[in-house]
């Protein structure tokens, strides 16, 4: 498929595909390297090699300047270097000119580059814009000046749109040490703060590192700040531009300072919930208790931590008593569960099996681990239960019960698995051997009689690969001699013929 054909079906896209960003830059490379110079000349279509270059996300535009320069290309697949003059011609319409420019300016010719970037500054366009940033990066030094002077002069010709949509660009050339981050962040922070409504947007923009550049520069100016843009940065998706309010909390006016705590305390993301709290906590004696009992039921467990923390410290009661109200009234979601759990007392054990019948599995994983640590005996009943049940950490709790011995897991037991469990059996005892020792593990398959076909099948390819590791050209033990010939002697018809002649051979050394 040719890029005109590509391009032709990339337009007619629904609206709500997104952008296939790294295909569009292959296909816009492969043009350029191999169509550039017939498409450039007098073919009406060729006018949308500027749609897709402003399509593009702007640091792509990065990355195709980086593989127009890439040592890998053949230097015959160059631009021709007569190609602004060429461009210059009046039949060429203005947008393919403008997009010969911009290509040009990524050309292997220092004097082309600046000479490219010059005459794109008459445009004063998005892309004038974005090619004289890229070569402010640039490693030969006259045309890193002059692309710098002419993107500060831009800077102040282009649209705001413009400008908005090219400061991610910046933000990653900032990365390049040639870049001069100081003077050209400098000129862009003076940009930004010209009005009030600027620094609104910016604060909206999807690129986050833009958003906390946006944010850091109006909490420098306290008394500019006002509420609507402070909330906005506080509900922020993103947690690093929420949390770098609360750096600033104590510059702010008292107005604002409480808003910025009651805005927290709502936020999307825990992190900046735990930093309203604490913030609170320190400026606010003693913490609204129903404050506190919000953040007791809060998902986040650093918020129940610290709420549950700070109630101890201010008000008599136990903040746990939050926790078994909610249990006792079947009410309780996962996350209280947990704390519960955590901290539960003698006088919680019935509400701990209550939470074993929970509909959340960390919920049920957790009330058991909290009872076994009291003691509880894990019956035959309740085994089976608990390794049955359809949550894997449920299972992962049980087998580390059956490691520390809290819940042994014996020959007997293995078959009840089998008898109780057959179509989950094989998966279960395999999570539980895996946790075993790998003696006590050994000692459990090498005693085990399989009952069913399923169970044999299943035995013998444990078997199979535990002797893979366990026996080798290397003579046995006398242990080993002894129950390998006491497992043929009980359990050859059920050994696979290839297993047992290795067994056989073993014993024979």
């Amino acid at each position: 498929m040719s890029f005109i054909q590509w391009l032709d079906r990339w337009r007619q896209r629904p609206t709500s595909m997104p952008l296939a960003q790294e295909e569009l830059l292959e296909d816009v490379l492969q043009w350029v390297l191999t169509n550039v110079e017939p498409r450039l000349r007098f073919e009406d279509r060729r006018v949308r090699v500027r749609t897709v270059l402003l399509a593009v996300a702007p640091f792509f535009l990065v990355e195709i300047d980086q593989r127009m320069r890439s040592y890998r290309r053949p230097r015959a697949d160059d631009l021709p270097d007569d190609m602004l003059d060429r461009l210059a011609r009046p039949d060429v319409d203005p947008a393919t000119r403008e997009a010969g420019q911009f290509l040009i300016s990524m050309h292997w010719s220092g004097y082309l580059r600046e000479r490219a970037v010059r005459e794109l500054e008459a445009s004063g366009s998005r892309l004038a814009l974005a090619a004289s940033l890229i070569r402010s990066a640039d490693w030969v030094d006259p045309v890193r000046v002059a692309a710098t002077k002419i993107a500060e002069r831009l800077i102040d010709r282009c649209a705001e749109e413009d400008v908005f949509a090219l400061m991610s660009l910046v933000l990653r050339l900032e990365r390049h040490a040639r870049f001069d981050r100081t003077r050209l962040r400098g000129k862009l922070d003076t940009w930004l703060t010209r009005s009030d409504e600027r620094v609104r947007r910016a604060l909206e923009q999807p690129h986050a590192p833009l958003r906390r550049w946006a944010l850091g520069i109006l909490l420098a100016r306290p008394l500019a700040v006002d509420q609507g843009m402070l909330r906005t940065a506080v509900n922020d998706p993103d947690p690093t531009v929420s949390l770098l309010a609360f750096e600033s909390l104590d510059a702010l006016p008292d107005a604002l300072h409480r808003d910025v705590m009651a805005t927290g305390l709502t936020a999307r993301h825990p992190a900046v919930r735990q930093r309203a709290l604490r913030a609170l906590a320190r400026h606010t004696q003693p913490v609204p208790v129903d404050v506190l009992q919000r953040a007791l039921i809060d998902r986040s467990a650093g918020m129940r931590s610290f709420a549950a923390h700070t109630f101890r410290l201010q008000y008599p009661g136990d903040p746990a008593d939050v926790w078994r109200a909610l249990v006792d009234k079947d009410a309780a979601p996962s996350w209280v569960a947990l704390s519960l759990a955590e901290s539960a007392s003698p006088d919680d054990e019935g509400r701990l099996h209550r939470l074993l019948a929970h509909r959340d599995g960390r919920a049920r994983a957790a009330a058991l681990r909290s009872l076994a640590n009291r003691g509880m005996t894990v019956t035959d009943e309740a085994f089976i239960r608990f390794a049955g049940d359809p949550s894997r950490l449920v299972v992962r709790v049980l087998a580390e019960l059956c490691r520390k011995g809290d819940a042994p897991l014996d020959h007997r037991r293995m078959q009840l698995v089998w008898t109780s469990l057959p179509d989950q059996a094989a998966s279960i005892l395999d999570s539980l051997l895996a946790a075993l020792p790998s003696g006590e593990s050994e000692d459990l398959l090498l005693a085990f009689e399989p009952l069913t076909e399923a169970s044999r099948q299943w035995w013998n390819a444990r078997l199979i690969a535990w002797s893979g590791q366990a026996l080798g050209w290397w003579e046995p033990s006398k242990r080993l001699r002894e129950r390998l010939t006491d497992l043929l002697s009980r359990q050859s018809a059920a050994l696979e013929s290839s297993l047992r002649k290795d067994f056989q051979k073993t014993v024979a050394r």
